[in-house]
C-alpha cells in the first residue's frame, strides 16, 4: 500500500502534535493517507522518525510502510521488523 504524509487536515507536518500514551510513555504518531483517501496514524517510533529523515520524507511524499515479520535480536529480545520507501514528489 502506498500512503501520503499529511496532518489530520490534508496537508502540514509528519508528526501529528497528537500523542498517544503507550506501555513506555507517550509517542507522537504519523499521520498517513492512503490512495483511497483513507487517513491512517501509526506510532511515530525512533526507527520510523530515522528512517524518513534518512530518506529526506516530507509532508506530500509518498511512502510504502511495509511489515516483515515478527523477529528476535541475538540477545532474545523480541520486535516487528518494517522497511520504510519513500518516494519524492
Amino acid at each position: 500500500m502506498t500512503t501520503q504524509i499529511i496532518d489530520e487536515n490534508g496537508h502540514g507536518t509528519t508528526a501529528n502534535q497528537s500523542a498517544g500514551m503507550r506501555l513506555y510513555g507517550e509517542q507522537n504518531l504519523l499521520v498517513v493517507q492512503d490512495e483511497t483517501g483513507a487517513i491512517v496514524k501509526t506510532w511515530l517510533t525512533k526507527w520510523l522518525q530515522s528512517q524518513l529523515h534518512a530518506q529526506g520524507g516530507e509532508v506530500g511524499d509518498l511512502m510504502a510502510l511495509t511489515f516483515g515479520g515478527k523477529k528476535v535480536t541475538k540477545a532474545g529480545r523480541h520486535f516487528n521488523a518494517y522497511t520504510l520507501v519513500v518516494e519524492k514528489v
